[in-house]
This record gives C-alpha cells, structure tokens and sequence, in this order.
C-alpha cells in the first residue's frame, strides 16, 4: 500500500520481485469503442486527405466506419503546417494577358532572350523585344551581348515616342542586371519613366514578353526547318516572325497589332514563304548583252527602309535588297548553305510603283540588317613567273657514288644512301669488313668517358 499525507493513494500486488499496482479502467471496452473519433483525426487518418475531399465522401457514405457526426463536417479542420509544407503551390497569375492600359505607350514590356547557339550572320547571340501593351505592337532589336540593351532602348524610346507623339509612362522588366544598371536607372528617371521589375523568381509577371519571345522562337524554328537553312539565319527568321506577328490578329485584342499601332488594316499581299528560292533581276550594270537577266537567290525577309524583299546569295556570302523579284514558293535549294564567314549588306534603290507594302520597321538588327560588314577580298598576288636560283635545284637521288660530280654544270642537291649495317655487340663488330674502324671508334668512346670521369 502507498500512503501519502496518511490517504491511500494505490494497493499493488507483488509477483516474484516486481512490484504491480492495482488500477481499475475509469472507462469500460463499451465506453472506449464509443470515444467520439474527430474530423481532424480522420484527416491524419487517411494520409492528410484533402478537406473538401474527406467532406464529400462522408456525407454521401462513400466510405463506412467513420464515426463523425454530421454537423462536424460544417466545421473547418484546424490549420496543419504539415499539409502546409508538403503541398504549397503558387498563386494563380490571373488577368497578366488582358489589356491593363488605357493609351499607346502607358506601358511598355521587355525581355531579353538568349544565348543563342550558334551567332547570326552579323554575329548576335542575343534579341530583346519591346511590347506596347495597348496596341500589343511589337519591336526586335539583336544584340552581341546584353550590356547592349541600354543603347537598344534609347534607339527604341526615340523612336516611338517621335512617331506617337506620345511618352513611355511604365517599363515592365525582369530583374537582370542589364535592366537595373545605374545608366539605365538614371536614364528612366530623367525621362519621368516608371520602372516595374518583377518578384525574383517570378517571370509570370512579365507573361507579354515571356510569351512574345517563345511564339517568336517557335515561328524563327519552324520556318528555318521547312527552309532547310542552317541555324545562323535565326535572327532573319525572328525578325520575320516578328513582323507577320503584328500583322495577324492577337489575344485579347481580336485584330492586329498593326491595325492598333497604324489604324488600319494591315495588307499581306506582298508576304513570301520564308527561305524558298527567289530569282532577282541583276541591274544593268551588273550582266551583259548575253548574261542572264536574274540570279537565283534565298528569301530571307522584309527591309526596313526600303520597298523590297532581302536576299541572300550563297555564292558571295552576302544579303542584298531587291525589288524586282519572283519567286518559287515551292521550292528550297536542296544544296546546303554552310555557315558563311563573313556577309555583305547590299541594297538597291526601290521605286514606288509596284512595291511592296511596307512603312515602318518591325525589327532592328545592327549586325545582320543596318550595318554593312566587312568583306574578305582576296588577296592581291602577282603574275610574275618566279624561277628557283639553280643553288635550289630538284632533289638528285645518287646510289652510285662513283659518279663525277664536277662533269655536271648544275648544282643539285644530293642524297647519298650507305648500306651500312650497324653490329650489335662486340663479336659482331670485330667480325665485319670494318673491325678496326669499329675498334678506333670504341676506343674515342671509352677514352672520353675516363676524361669525363663518367
């Protein structure tokens, strides 16, 4: 018996040399099978179920042996930190693809996009894409590297703002170095620019020009593939991309970006299948009476300036502009294009008549489309025969060598070829024609070697 304060507190019974308490169940086997189970512990129960889930499938009986009372499936289940940490997912991005602009040039997106692969016929690795959110209109500059983005966007904020008469209110980027350098920030407040980056982590936020720059990459690939051009034409083929997108009706708008932007409706009957060959009239000064009027050339795309069509002619490894060009839409040069290591920009002066309808500029390319690159001439030789002094006369082979040399009255050059064979021990040595020459040269060895203290 145990006493505490003189009251019993426990009798116990002793079973060999251990001591047993007696106790008695404060509740019978019928009291504790009728212990009232709650939701929450079913909810561990059954693997930390969903609550809608668990809800639903005790009020319509879809599982038996559930002892909860009904009005308990009314009440929430308490907060659980394990459900929390095991299956948290990200908000939901709603409403980043409406319109949220009221005006041409309130907002502007922009995203950079690469490194590509392999460099483009001038040498970008890089394109970044300016979106004017209430028209959607888009503009593609290519860049060698990313520091260039600064200079790209002055170009770009001259430009539209000249044209609208408008000013950029809002920037909309990511969070890159080239976006938030001190140039670029002090150039955005001098010009009253508001600058919005998104959440680390996040580029959801910027869902215009994520998606711009991956519908443009997949339009540049799907026609290179069907060219069967190497992959260095990928920035002709975005820049091409870039201007049909903003002539075919986009999501939320319901009509082209170009209808936006110009106010009115844009025209697509000049537009040619990417890559295919095209036959462009040579100028007059250019062929004679019996050359061939037109050479046969790859369509690679649209002009900037100019009222044309842009040409690549794979035997000279340069991009000219035409006017007068016909096509064959189905057919591609079935010769492969290899990577050429240096091109030429060449346009020709375009009438009006007849011209294709082109205004305005889409896409920017300071290596493939503006800039002119240098071209490697071949090298000036000259045509003068050069004669060998007769000291360099050919290679005269002699096996004789009782031959007279001084009868000769040129000097060649002369090999003499010994059949020498050369002993490989002492007996050998002393056994050949040569014995004393092999001896005196033993001699000089080992003479040496004493000299040497070797």
């Amino acid at each position: 018996m145990i006493h505490r304060d003189a009251t019993l507190i426990a009798t116990g019974h002793r079973i060999k040399h251990l001591w047993y308490i007696d106790s008695v169940s404060c509740m019978s086997d019928e009291a504790c099978a009728k212990l009232k189970v709650t939701l929450p512990l079913w909810h561990q129960r059954l693997g930390h179920v969903n609550e809608k889930r668990l809800k639903t499938a005790i009020k319509k009986r879809l599982i038996v042996g559930v002892d909860v009372d009904k009005h308990d499936t009314d009440v929430a289940i308490p907060f659980c930190e394990a459900c929390v940490q095991s299956k948290q997912t990200h908000k939901p991005f709603t409403g980043s693809a409406d319109v949220q602009s009221k005006e041409i040039l309130q907002l502007i997106h922009s995203d950079v996009c690469g490194p590509m692969s392999v460099g483009s016929l001038g040498g970008a690795r890089y394109f970044v894409t300016f979106t004017d959110d209430y028209s959607r209109f888009s503009y593609v500059y290519f860049l060698k590297h990313k520091s260039e983005v600064f200079e790209k966007f002055k170009e770009f904020h001259a430009e539209v703002t000249n044209f609208t008469d408008n000013r950029i209110k809002t920037l909309r980027t990511d969070n890159g170095g080239e976006y938030t350098s001190f140039a670029f920030e002090q150039y955005l407040k001098m010009n009253g620019i508001r600058h919005e980056v998104t959440t680390p982590h996040t580029p959801q936020q910027n869902g215009i020009s994520e998606r711009l720059n991956r519908t443009l990459q997949e339009m540049a690939m799907s026609q290179i593939l069907h060219a069967g051009l190497p992959k260095c034409f990928w920035a002709d083929s975005i820049a091409t991309a870039c201007y049909v997108r903003n002539r075919l009706p986009v999501c939320p708008l319901n009509v082209s970006p170009f209808e936006k932007w110009y106010a009115r409706k844009p025209s697509v009957k000049y537009f040619r299948v990417f890559g295919c060959v095209a036959y462009a009239l040579k100028p007059d000064n250019e062929r004679t009476k019996m050359d061939a009027r037109s050479e046969k050339l790859r369509f690679i795309g649209y002009p900037l300036r100019a009222k044309g069509y842009r040409l690549y002619d794979e035997k000279k490894h340069r991009v000219i502009v035409r006017r007068d060009v016909i096509f064959n839409e189905t057919v591609f040069d079935t010769n492969p294009v290899t990577y050429p290591s240096d091109v030429v920009s060449v346009s020709t002066p375009a009438t009006d008549d007849n011209a294709a309808e082109q205004s305005e500029p889409q896409s920017h390319d300071e290596g493939d489309e503006a800039q002119s690159l240098p071209v490697s001439q071949p090298v000036r030789r000259s045509e003068r025969q050069v004669r060998q002094p007769d000291r360099l006369g050919e290679w005269i082979e002699y096996i004789d060598t009782d031959v007279d040399f001084a009868q000769t009255t040129e000097y060649k050059h002369r090999l003499y070829f010994c059949n020498v064979v050369e002993p490989k021990t002492i007996d050998e040595a002393m056994k050949m024609p040569e014995a004393e020459m092999w001896k005196q040269a033993s001699d000089e060895e080992m003479l040496a070697y004493s000299t040497m203290n070797t």
